[in-house]
């Protein structure tokens, strides 16, 4: 399959994807809504202040309010979030996004390999089960190494079906190795860690519906994302497929380096096939509103999971499950 990844609606990916509402839209009736977002660095850390460096530095003020600006104007009920700095950085997100009339009851955050930025969950519904995959592990340059950030999995039941939620934050391209550049190559043996995880889950109960969500610091095309998306057999359905994203532009990208402006898409919502038909259109949306890059150097991305359609006994019109 080389690098292929797999994307439904191939003739809607190919023309690109029309341009939609400036503002948000709120989540349809009977909707839950899922979004992903790398709040850059919401933690301690050495930063310039004022023209110097100043060391264990907070994220600044103004960040913090252009991410909940963002956050809340999205709405999501369930927010995958990378690069946050602990437990008590999530309570305090969490607090303050109450205090702006967002609320969200759940939370939880992976301890991962990386003792300074990790994946976490805010969440209007609570999760029936949790597992924290922080010792999730691959072959690297003869020995071993853990995928930095772990992965996060946590299983919902909502709108009548259950579903597996999993949050990751690969590698960045940072070189920690010379002889593996960009680290490329660690990031595509942690893609491969995620799989072999994946493939346990479709094999257990809800597992067959889930969401893979994150900055996986990779572009679609990339030989890195292939392995998520790739035939659990020969001639079969993909185990992952990326869902087409664009904002009110039409533009899909993701992340700006703001030291040269470049753009990127790499952060992605994936879904098994089985989940497939509860993505509203078929799509998901970038915002592109109020704090957009202002707060952090990714933009928020969504998603609206909708409920089963069944039939009337007559078989003529659908209706939805109730959810919870």
């Amino acid at each position: 399959m080389g690098s292929r990844v797999w994307v439904w609606g191939a003739l809607v990916w190919a023309v690109g994807l029309a341009p939609v509402w400036a503002q948000v839209a709120p989540v349809p009736p009977g909707g839950v809504r899922v979004a992903t977002f790398n709040v850059r660095n919401y933690l301690c850390m050495d930063r310039r202040v004022d023209g110097r460096l100043v060391r264990g530095y907070p994220k600044p003020e103004e960040e913090k309010a252009a991410v909940r600006a963002v956050v809340c104007e999205v709405g999501a009920d369930i927010l995958c979030l990378q690069e946050v700095g602990g437990d008590a950085f999530l309570e305090e997100l969490r607090q303050d996004l109450r205090l702006e009339g967002l609320y969200y009851p759940h939370g939880v955050l992976l301890v991962g390999a990386d003792p300074v930025r990790r994946v976490a969950v805010l969440s209007r519904y609570p999760w029936d089960s949790r597992a924290d995959h922080a010792e999730l592990d691959f072959p690297y340059f003869g020995g071993r190494e853990r995928v930095k950030r772990g992965v996060l999995e946590l299983r919902f039941v909502t709108q009548g079906f259950a579903w597996r939620l999993l949050v990751v934050h690969l590698k960045s391209p940072i070189t920690e190795r010379a002889e593996d550049p960009l680290a490329e190559q660690r990031r595509a043996g942690e893609a491969r860690a995620v799989r072999g995880l994946l493939e346990q889950v479709v094999t257990e109960e809800g597992g067959g519906r889930f969401i893979l969500a994150g900055d996986f610091n990779a572009e679609p095309e990339s030989p890195q994302m292939a392995p998520l998306t790739a035939p659990l057999r020969t001639g079969g359905a993909p185990l992952a497929m990326l869902v087409p994203v664009a904002d009110g532009g039409g533009a899909a990208w993701t992340h700006r380096w703001m030291a040269t402006g470049r753009s990127r898409q790499v952060d992605h919502l994936l879904v098994s096939p089985e989940l497939v038909p509860q993505v509203r259109e078929g799509r998901g949306w970038i915002h592109d509103g109020r704090g957009a890059l202002e707060g952090s150097d990714h933009r928020l991305v969504w998603l609206d999971l909708m409920p089963v359609e069944t039939k009337n006994p007559d078989g003529r019109e659908p209706v939805g499950v109730a959810g919870e």
